[in-house]
């Protein structure tokens, strides 16, 4: 017989998991604005360590993991690397 998996719903907003760590997360960083993790090197706090370790990564240490193979951009996330692709390459593409 399987076990019925309990849903937390959080009582500010639509959010839900199943994790009640997860919850507890989620309200004191989204509700209560807790920012746990603090760079040692400059004001920026987050209430994530992986966002903190990016943080150091690309601000402190330099490391930008994304390469363009096109130019000489680089970037520290996913998204502005793909934002860059899109606008510059693929716009200019169009223009050919």
């Amino acid at each position: 017989m399987q076990q019925e998996v309990k849903h937390r719903k959080c009582t500010h907003c639509d959010y839900q998991t199943t994790y009640k760590s997860i919850m507890d997360r989620h309200i004191n960083s989204v509700h209560f604005g807790k920012k746990s993790h603090k760079c040692t090197l400059c004001d920026y706090q987050t209430a994530r360590k992986y966002y903190l370790t990016d943080h150091m990564n690309c601000k402190h240490l330099g490391i930008r993991k994304y390469k363009c193979n096109q130019c000489d951009y680089q970037a520290a996330q996913k998204g502005a690397f793909t934002k860059h692709i899109n606008s510059v390459h693929f716009s200019m593409k169009e223009h050919k």
